[in-house]
């Protein structure tokens, strides 16, 4: 056998452990960060729930080829490549719809930029390249997007033979007589659709608000479904893709030192690693060991600061209803005492011989009535204030119940005494 033949395996194996990594992070990162109702949400990276709805312009869309009603849609121009043993979908072109939508769970909505970020959504369609209609282009496509009506026009192919069978990519000739198998897969979020969005907001100068958006430290996941739906799914993906590397890495293993290689002489032997017992797979195992332990230990601190940043958020409401509420009261107050006054004035001079110039005075020197709106904006005050200690103790008791869950959890129990790490830290 080639020695080189467990390289494949090998191969096999990282694109295996890659999968695992990265899914196991996302289900990682769902479960471990504390949702937030989306009319309080704060800057800094936060998990909301709720409905799908159009941007800041109130504008819905349709989807091009399933015309669906929805707030954004996206549609990927892809090419069949590759030989016949390892073809795949190359994507030559996409275009979506304006990169704006919000989500909203009843309390208040908040924006969430879509540019540059994949939306995993179950709503997709595809349509084959032969039957994409005649006139459409990937500039028809990026001008629908832009809002653009595209209207289908009969089209005639002048090309000659040649260029018809050869000729490469094109955004201006129509995707239905492009040479090759092409096809058009359509992504959208309906309107009303559940939504999870996990994330780091930012201020938006434009809004006055936080709003979420993707950046380069700054990375951003829309889920169109449910968090269930989300971890559900992403657990399966997690575990398949790990049974996969374990029995890849069996085999890749089993092959190195198990194959054979031609010494001098024209004789066969054992691979030399062989030789050397099992020094390699310890060191894969302690460094996989050692990897693990860093994962836990950064997992738990990480829930662990967002308890810490749930008190804080607790810390700041309280402050603000010791600050802001007496200092509401007290104007409020004053100006009740002076309409007091000034009724009693005018009760003692009904019916009374006054000279009009001392009315005309009291008029004058006295502002419109307004007690009811000043308790109104009172008590709306103070409704506001409760309901900002009131999301901001949720948010510190879930952070709680999440940091309890991981350090009384297998492995993650048996990390944390040993790194320092308690639930009262």
């Amino acid at each position: 056998m080639n020695p080189i033949a467990w390289l494949i395996p090998t191969a096999l194996t990282a694109g295996a452990g890659l999968v695992a990594v990265l899914s196991s992070r996302r289900v990682w990162a769902a479960v471990d960060t504390p949702s937030i109702q989306t009319g309080h949400v704060v800057i800094g990276r936060v998990e909301v729930k709720g409905k799908a709805g159009p941007g800041p312009s109130g504008l819905r869309v349709v989807s091009p080829f399933s015309a669906q009603t929805c707030v954004w849609w996206r549609a990927e121009v892809e090419e069949e490549t590759g030989s016949s043993k390892n073809r795949s979908w190359t994507t030559r072109h996409t275009a979506s719809s304006a990169s704006l939508l919000t989500i909203d769970d009843g309390s208040g909505s908040v924006v969430v930029d879509l540019r540059n970020t994949s939306v995993h959504s179950p709503e997709t369609a595809t349509t084959k390249g032969n039957d994409a209609p005649a006139s459409l282009t990937a500039q028809s496509l990026t001008a629908l997007a832009q809002g653009i009506p595209f209207l289908p026009e009969p089209f005639e192919d002048d090309r000659s033979v040649l260029s018809r069978v050869f000729a490469g990519w094109d955004k201006s000739v129509p995707i239905a007589v492009l040479s090759g198998t092409w096809r058009i897969t359509e992504t959208y979020v309906p309107d009303g659709a559940d939504l999870y969005v996990l994330g780091s907001t930012s201020y938006d100068e434009s809004s006055g608000a936080a709003s979420f958006a993707k950046a380069k430290d700054r990375p951003l996941y829309v889920y169109c479904g449910t968090e269930a739906q989300l971890t559900t799914n992403t657990r399966r993906i997690m575990y398949v893709s790990t049974f996969a590397m374990l029995a890849l890495a069996y085999v890749s293993v089993a092959i190195f030192f198990g194959s054979t290689y031609e010494k001098a002489g024209g004789k066969t032997g054992i691979h030399p690693a062989w030789s050397r017992g099992p020094i390699g797979p310890t060191a894969v195992l302690m460094g996989m060991f050692a990897v693990q332990i860093i994962r836990i230990r950064n997992r738990i601190v990480m829930v662990r600061e967002q308890r810490a940043a749930g008190r804080r958020l607790v810390g700041i409401a309280e402050k603000k209803r010791a600050t802001l509420l007496p200092q509401l009261t007290a104007v409020v107050q004053a100006a009740a005492a002076h309409e007091e006054g000034l009724q009693t004035s005018l009760a003692a001079f009904r019916g009374a011989d006054v000279d009009p110039t001392s009315l005309t005075a009291l008029r004058e020197a006295s502002p419109t009535l307004r007690a009811d709106a000043n308790f109104r904006q009172l008590q709306e005050a103070l409704v506001s204030v409760e309901n900002d200690i009131a999301v901001a103790r949720g948010f510190e008791a879930e952070a709680g119940v999440v940091l309890r869950t991981r350090v009384q959890s297998f492995p993650d129990s048996l990390v944390a005494p040993w790194l320092g790490i308690n639930v009262d830290g």
